[in-house]
């Protein structure tokens, strides 16, 4: 992955830390983390993953766009009692009224997911305006990238090279 690929992946989690979390400081117990976009080997490496750290899991998937490099939809796990649920093709919904971003799953999945600083927890309502919350959220997302965002202190972000993770998802 070159230097400009990586520094774009690491800008975007950083904004969606930001976004989901706001002023909250991540916790153990949930991850942020990123690579190429992931095939079923992946999905099912993602999800063996949750369940082995105990983490629920946001991933961001990245791939060449017509636009370029860049973020393409987000998938999540959540492992509890040795059962891995997954979402793949959500997206953040940001609400009209409020600063924290939330993941949207697709339209026929139940309700939406909040990032506590430890867990996801399910919302059981999907919300009225889906499609505006979506289009506020690119643009908030494109603005943080755009100038950049600091989690220290937060956060922690850490880069692993692929080859390190037996092909199991880049983290970031």
């Amino acid at each position: 992955m070159s230097i400009h690929k990586i520094e774009t992946v690491r800008r975007h989690v950083a904004a969606v830390t930001q976004m989901l979390l706001c002023n909250r400081t991540m916790k153990p117990g949930a991850a942020i983390i990123a690579g190429d976009a992931l095939g079923i080997e992946g999905r099912l490496a993602l999800a063996h993953q949750a369940n082995v750290s105990g983490h629920d899991l946001v991933y961001l998937h990245f791939a060449d766009t017509a636009e370029g490099y860049g973020l393409t939809t987000i998938s999540i796990v959540v492992a509890r009692d040795g059962i891995c649920l997954g979402q793949t093709d959500c997206c953040l919904y940001l609400p009209k009224a409020g600063a924290r971003a939330m993941i949207l799953p697709q339209a026929h999945v139940r309700g939406l997911f909040r990032l506590s600083p430890g867990e996801l927890l399910h919302i059981d309502r999907k919300p009225a305006d889906a499609k505006d919350g979506i289009a506020r959220a690119r643009a908030r997302l494109a603005k943080l990238v755009s100038r950049g965002v600091s989690v220290v202190g937060r956060a922690e972000i850490n880069t692993y090279a692929h080859a390190a993770c037996n092909g199991a998802p880049q983290s970031i």
